[in-house]
């Protein structure tokens, strides 16, 4: 009355080829994860960047004129990774800056 869709070897090979896809999906997240965690740029490096640079950036802080730009792109930026859009701000920003580059004749890409 009833037949089998799949035989337990059939099953079983499903199984294994589902293990071996979640295991490669894993290990491409890890690898990909390994990579931002250890970026080209060294954490000592922004460190000494801000102790030898705090004096400036405390005075741009206190110019308005740059402090009140930086804290509505910062609110915009919290926002937006706030609603999930974290991860597509970066590809389309660094897109957008390429193309402008690109049309003011600037040989450097972001």
């Amino acid at each position: 009355m009833y037949s089998k869709l799949l035989s337990e070897s059939e099953i079983n090979k499903v199984k294994d080829r589902f293990y071996e896809d979640a295991q490669n999906v894993l290990d491409e997240a890890m690898r990909k994860h390994a990579n931002i965690s250890t970026g080209a740029t060294p954490m000592w490096l922004y460190i000494i960047l801000v102790y030898f640079a705090y004096d400036d950036i405390f005075r741009w802080l206190a110019t308005p004129m740059f402090f009140y730009p930086i804290v509505f792109i910062s609110s915009i930026l919290g926002m937006l990774y706030s609603i999930g859009l974290g991860p597509i701000i970066i590809p389309v920003a660094r897109s957008s800056i390429n193309v402008g580059l690109r049309q003011a004749g600037v040989p450097f890409q972001v």
